[in-house]
């Protein structure tokens, strides 16, 4: 199992996102983990308080909260300093790639001596969708971008679905570059189950079905998973399912992944979610000041080609969920 989050350090770059989080309180102020082969039957209910976790809060939450000496963020592009605005894409790119890494983890399958399969899964959590926003807005308006209104905008939307929102990514190709032996790859989706700190076993109340087609070596496949924000426990009560209280992982598993006809699996996909002891900082950057050429700082619908964890693969990948997301 690749793992894309980093240990939790003070990142770099807090001017961009101290300004990610104040503009919150703005806006409206791989080991198995066991589980049940059938999973129980939920009856989902409405979300109430904060459950939603996508909709802005009148406070700001304790991620936007920062050490005293951090100075007051900057303005990100005012359209008066084309230095300036390049300094901000950078900077969004960054964070954007880190929070990638932050709320994916993947599972490789080696179909054989040359060739791998990837299932990608990704929590669409709302830091990611906040640093998507501003990317976006950045990318489309580069001359007088209106930061606040596009996070307004993007986040409404993701709130009112009322669902938690994974993307679900598929690809595979030669690892050699040479032509290899054909295979198949396909999972079924409505038994990607989501296993909470309580016990409960959720599987997704709506997917993508185009995610239960078998995909050949070298194609791609991918959609969304949705998932109920709270549910009804065996006691007839409305539960949230990620409260992060004690849900310090998002893990999801599945009993079989079918390769060439065959079963193989139990297989997991473990995602930290909350730390115990939350202490407000963001997921901190690869620590370089990377400078990024200015074909990397847009959206793709492509998914990557590269078939290890490197530096390349992020890049794409955090180009892809962006696109995917916003077009």
């Amino acid at each position: 199992m690749f793992r894309g989050r980093t240990s939790k350090k003070t990142i770099s770059s807090f001017r961009l996102w101290s300004f990610i989080t104040l503009t919150t309180a703005m806006l409206y102020s791989c080991n198995v983990i066991p589980t049940q082969v059938i999973t129980p039957k939920v009856t989902e209910c409405p979300p109430s308080g904060d459950v939603n976790i996508y909709k802005p809060t009148a406070t700001p939450s304790p991620i936007a909260t920062f050490p005293s000496d951090i100075p007051t963020p900057t303005p990100l592009a005012s359209g008066n300093s084309i230095e300036q605005f390049s300094i901000s894409k950078q900077e969004a790119f960054q964070n954007l790639e880190a929070e990638v890494r932050a709320w994916t983890d993947i599972r490789p399958f080696v179909l054989d001596d040359t060739s791998q399969a990837w299932v990608i899964l990704t929590f669409l959590s709302p830091e990611l969708i906040k640093v998507i926003s501003i990317n976006e807005e950045l990318y489309e308006n580069p001359n007088n971008p209106a930061i606040l209104p596009r996070i307004e905008y993007l986040m409404k939307q993701i709130a009112n679905r009322e669902k938690l929102i994974f993307l679900l990514t598929m690809i595979s190709g030669s690892t050699t570059g040479s032509a290899a032996a054909p295979h198949t790859i396909r999972l079924t989706a409505s038994q990607m189950i989501l296993n909470t700190s309580s016990g409960l076993s959720i599987g997704p109340g709506l997917y993508d079905h185009n995610l239960d087609q078998p995909i050949a070596l070298t194609e791609s496949n991918f959609g969304y998973l949705y998932y109920p924000l709270s549910i009804n426990d065996a006691n007839n009560v409305c539960t949230e399912v990620l409260s992060p209280t004690f849900n310090t992982k998002i893990i999801v598993q599945t009993e079989s992944i079918i390769i060439d006809k065959s079963a193989n699996g139990p297989y997991t996909w473990t995602i930290d979610y909350k730390p115990l002891l939350d202490v407000g900082l963001p997921h901190p950057a690869d620590g370089n000041q990377n400078t990024y050429p200015e074909s990397t700082l847009t959206p793709s619908l492509t998914p990557p080609t590269t078939l290890n964890t490197s530096t390349l693969f992020w890049q794409e990948y955090a180009r892809f969920v962006w696109g995917q997301l916003t077009r």
